[in-house]
This record gives structure tokens, sequence and C-alpha cells, in this order.
């Protein structure tokens, strides 16, 4: 049941690349992305289906919602140009944390 809520998770992220940004449906699909992630977790969690999978999975659609909401805001408002690079800094020094401790621990 906890995958089922996350896909529809992805499946609204990617709903929102075909709405206007800031548009009521934009913010109607970002609800529902916002609670799909709060409910998947508990859902998992109680009902004791927490598998690897399953968190696999929450932080592939985390990074797709992430991912199409930066896309699509930063067309509209106006972002500093060294805000941007220090995310794109924090973001690169997370994939090498990540990157490494895969290669280190082959998981």
């Amino acid at each position: 049941m906890a995958n089922v809520i996350t896909s529809i998770r992805i499946v609204c992220a990617f709903a929102l690349i075909f709405c206007p940004t800031f548009s009521t449906w934009f913010y109607a699909f970002y609800i529902v992305c916002g609670v799909s992630d709060i409910l998947d977790g508990m859902v998992a969690r109680r009902l004791k289906k927490e598998t690897k999978f399953g968190a696999r999975l929450d932080t592939v659609a985390d990074f797709v919602f992430f991912s199409i909401v930066a896309i699509k805001s930063v067309q509209t408002v106006c972002i500093p140009t060294w805000l941007i690079i220090w995310a794109m800094g924090i973001a690169f020094v997370k994939a090498i944390g990540v990157f490494g401790g895969f290669v280190i621990y082959k998981r």
C-alpha cells in the first residue's frame, strides 16, 4: 500500500510538468505530492511493511518531485546566481558522498 502511495507521488510529480507554474492545478498536484510523502512512511510503519525497495522508491519519488518543482520554479522566479551555484555545489557534494559510500560499503 505504501508503495502505491509513493507511486502516486511520482505520477503527480510528472503531472506538474504539464501545469502552468503556480496555477491552481500546480498547487493541487503539489499538495497531493506533499501529503503522499507524509502518508507513505506512516502507512509502511503502521502496517509493518517497511522494505528496502520502498525506501529506494521513496528516495526516487522525492528526487523526481524536487527536480520537477525546481525546474518549473526556476523558470518563473528570479533566483540569484550565487544561490544556484551553492545549491549545485551541495548537490554535487551529496552525490559524491552517496557514490563514495556505495564504493566503500558496496550497498
